[in-house]
């Protein structure tokens, strides 16, 4: 049997890969390193998602090279961005930009962020997301199994946040509507499916 579950802390723990290689898939509760190890990319989620048609936040959809894509972005979206680290977790890795003092001072905010990402999560890769105000952060809780079976057991409330870090998680939210609710579970589904999770 193989019980597919998700945790920011297993997905960085080469310690637990290491484990789950030693046994074997029917006595262990299995994790599916491959899968863990590219959803660990917010980049190749918010590709997959724009792929299916999964509204993302406005943004790039790929890692960004250098400065000019900041300035193109912004251009594009609009003020405030934030810069994400690809690979962060934990509220780690995300400058706000609401104005542009330089190029330099970008300069220095992007190549000090690439040395954050390398050292904290081996990927100095960097993602630009439009700051979207009075959001709401709603994560959905699912079980997948071999045969392409998903089922969605209701969402948390984590807006609560200090610095971009969960303080408070509720269950169910609050603020999400049945029809909304619906649309997450079904955008939820897709992703899953489509990543064969």
């Amino acid at each position: 049997m193989k019980l597919h579950m998700y945790s920011d802390y297993i997905v960085r723990s080469q310690i637990f890969d290491q484990i789950l290689e030693r046994y074997p898939e029917d006595t262990f509760l299995q994790e599916q390193v491959e899968i863990l190890s590219s959803i660990e990319s917010k980049v190749y989620c918010r590709t997959v998602a724009d792929r299916l048609g999964v509204p993302v936040t406005p943004g790039t959809v790929r890692p960004i090279s250098g400065i000019k894509e900041i300035y193109e972005t912004a251009e594009r979206v609009g003020l405030p961005i934030l810069l994400k680290l690809d690979r962060g977790g934990g509220g780690k890795g995300i400058e706000k930009i609401d104005h542009f003092e330089s190029k330099q001072e970008t300069r220095a905010i992007f190549e000090s962020m690439q040395r954050i990402g390398q050292m904290a999560f081996a990927s100095g890769d960097i993602y630009i997301e439009k700051m979207v105000s009075q959001s709401r952060h709603i994560e959905v809780q699912f079980m997948a199994d071999d045969y392409g079976n998903v089922v969605c057991f209701g969402e948390r409330e984590c807006s609560i946040q200090r610095r971009f870090q969960k303080i408070i998680e509720e269950s169910p939210s609050p603020i999400v509507s049945g029809e909304d609710r619906n649309k997450l579970y079904s955008y939820t589904k897709k992703i899953i499916k489509a990543i064969k999770y």
